[in-house]
Parts: structure tokens; C-alpha cells; sequence
């Protein structure tokens, strides 16, 4: 069995993921870290090492307070983690995404549950089909002009979830705020929420509002959702909610978002 190794960089790690998909004709497991573009940048503020084992890869990258595994299987009936010790004693997450009724990585998940994961939270997608009317929300007394600075904006370190939402690593924050398009708002002088989008229209895109300002989050998400129109008419728009976040559910529903069958699974070990 191999031993993990410190990545130079991710395209070397995509190269290999594309000579297994090659091999194994499609009869493979992957969460979806291998079917996307790589992202070079980000391991100039973080490590990431991986593991080869016959026709299966593992990948580790180092977030700010917990590790993240990738996988690429072609052989579901000899997967081995083997985690490295660092891991070994700190938190691991995994992300898999399904579709309801046509699930396809049981295999994978009956192995990562013996290796000590369990389920932490779920996720469904909502799409929101173009063309749709929608009703905009005009609240007196919320100021649209305000401009956060970078420290008002990291506020969304401490509101989300650490292990369960794609937050940029914090030592590339301010960078990746110079791709996104903000969207802030005041009461009072104060800043009570933002939402934040990528300018190129892809990639996530986050909405953060303080409990002591009822009535921001609707109002910063429907004026988010216009500028996508505007920005982005043809485009189908697409927000990832927790199953137990019921008023974000509701409040997309009005805004035209419907539930789909595809749902993201997060597991988690912990020493």
C-alpha cells in the first residue's frame, strides 16, 4: 500500500483521476472534487496530500478547522482510508451528492460509516427556473448603499456552519472577495447582513444576516435575485438548503424555488 504524499500541485492529482475514469469505463465512485476543474490557487494557502491504492485515490486538503476527503473508486471492494495521523486525530468531513431514489454510492458510504463517519447534515438543491415573476421585498429604513468592510463581511465565519458550507479558506478571504458582487445592508448605520455572488455568475454565493435584524435576509436575498436576472437572464439559479432550515425554505419557495431530488449528504469523523 502506498503512502500519502504532499501534492505539488492539483492538476497532477486531475491528471491521475483521468486515466482511472479512462480505465474503469464509468464503473467508478467520486464525490465531486475529481469531476470538476481544479483549483490551483487554493494550495497556496492550505496542504493537500493524497494516496494511491491500485485503482482508488484519496485526497486530503486542510481546511481552517477540520480536514476534507476526496475520493476517486474504482474498486469498491478494497477501499482502505489508512488516515494519516494529523487527520487521524483531528475532525474529517466528506461530501456526497445523491439523487432520491436513484442513489448510487451505497457502497462507498457503508465503508465510510466503518471507518467511523456518521451523518451530519443534508442538504437539497433548489432551482429556480428563468422567466418567473417573482415579488420583490421593500422594507423602509434598510440601506442598500452601505459598503461592509472586509472585517463586517468575515462575520459569515461565525454565522455558518464551519463543516458543512463552502466557506473560502480566511487566509484567502479578501482575495475572494474581489471575485464576488456584494450586496450589503444597514439599519441604523449597522451592518445587518450581505449577499455576496460570484461576478461570473458561477460557483456559491452566500446570504448572512444578524437575528437582531428580522426581515434582511428576504429582503438582501429578492434584491440578490434580481441582479441575477439582470446579470444572468438565461441562467438557472440554484441554492443549496439544510433540511432543517425551514424559513429559508419557505422564503425561497416564494421566491420561485423549487425543491429537486438531488440533495448533498455531509459526514463527519471525529477523533
Amino acid at each position: 500500500m502506498s503512502e500519502w504524499v504532499l501534492l505539488r500541485n492539483e492538476t497532477e492529482l486531475e491528471a491521475k483521476a483521468k486515466t482511472l475514469r479512462r480505465k474503469c469505463r464509468g464503473h467508478y465512485y467520486t464525490n465531486y472534487y475529481f469531476l470538476h476543474s481544479t483549483r490551483n490557487d487554493d494550495l497556496r494557502y492550505t496542504e493537500m496530500f493524497y494516496r494511491e491504492d491500485g485503482d482508488n485515490i484519496y485526497a486530503i486538503e486542510r481546511m481552517d478547522e477540520f480536514y476534507q476527503l476526496f475520493y476517486f473508486i474504482g474498486d469498491a471492494d478494497h477501499i482502505r482510508l489508512e488516515l494519516p495521523p494529523s487527520v487521524e486525530r483531528g475532525v474529517l468531513t466528506c461530501e456526497i451528492d445523491e439523487e432520491e431514489g436513484r442513489e448510487k454510492q451505497g457502497a462507498v458510504l457503508e465503508k465510510l460509516y466503518t471507518e467511523g463517519f456518521t451523518d451530519y447534515k443534508t442538504y437539497h438543491f433548489y432551482d429556480r427556473k428563468s422567466g418567473q415573476d417573482f415579488r420583490r421585498f421593500h422594507l423602509k429604513g434598510f440601506d442598500l448603499t452601505y459598503q461592509a468592510s472586509v472585517e463586517e463581511l468575515s462575520a459569515m465565519y461565525d454565522i455558518f456552519d464551519p463543516y458543512s458550507d463552502a466557506l473560502p479558506l480566511r487566509k484567502a478571504f479578501p482575495e475572494y472577495l474581489e471575485t464576488m458582487s456584494i450586496l450589503s445592508c444597514a439599519v441604523d448605520g449597522k451592518h445587518a447582513g450581505s449577499s455576496m455572488g460570484k461576478k461570473d455568475g458561477w460557483g456559491n454565493g452566500f446570504v448572512f444576516v444578524y437575528d437582531e435584524f428580522p426581515g434582511v435576509g428576504a429582503y438582501l436575498l429578492s434584491e440578490g435575485l434580481e441582479r441575477e436576472l439582470r446579470e444572468h437572464p438565461n441562467k438557472i439559479l440554484r441554492a443549496t438548503i439544510e433540511d432543517q432550515n425551514t424559513s429559508s425554505i419557505r422564503l425561497h419557495r416564494s421566491l420561485g424555488y423549487e425543491r429537486t431530488k438531488q440533495y448533498h449528504k455531509i459526514l463527519i469523523r471525529r477523533a
